[in-house]
């Protein structure tokens, strides 16, 4: 499963389509903000209803998030035992070197500048063992 975490309904359409266009039929969650965010990866990571509330596979996760900004999501993720070791993939619109090199800093695997493409979501869930 894969939680998008992002606030733009464009973006979400986007990587929806794209999803679509690279036949990946994998489950989605979306989450809208950086709090919302937060609260269902603490559901999840208490495994307080797994079926309500399953672990990502992969979260996507965007930088520029009303409430809570994406690098403070990304932090609280990596501090929590249970979700250290789910990757997270910043899909930011910004391409500037310092945003990428903090998110790496913070524990993000890899960093995609919007929009995403089929091909670049292929190989990146493939990557993280998210495709068989």
């Amino acid at each position: 499963m894969i939680l998008l975490v992002e606030d733009d309904p464009t973006d979400v359409f986007l990587m929806e389509r794209a999803m679509k266009k690279g036949n990946l039929n994998v489950p989605m969650r979306h989450a809208k903000n950086g709090r919302d965010a937060i609260e269902y990866l603490d559901a999840a990571g208490k495994r307080t209803d797994p079926n309500a509330y399953p672990v990502p596979s992969v979260i996507f996760l965007d930088l520029k998030l009303p409430l809570v900004h994406g690098f403070d999501v990304l932090r609280w993720i990596k501090q929590e035992s249970t979700l250290s070791n789910v990757p997270v993939i910043i899909l930011s619109s910004s391409p500037e070197v310092e945003d990428r090199e903090k998110a790496h800093k913070l524990g993000a695997q890899k960093y995609l500048v919007k929009p995403p493409t089929a091909e670049g979501l292929t190989e990146t869930l493939r990557e993280f063992s998210v495709l068989n």
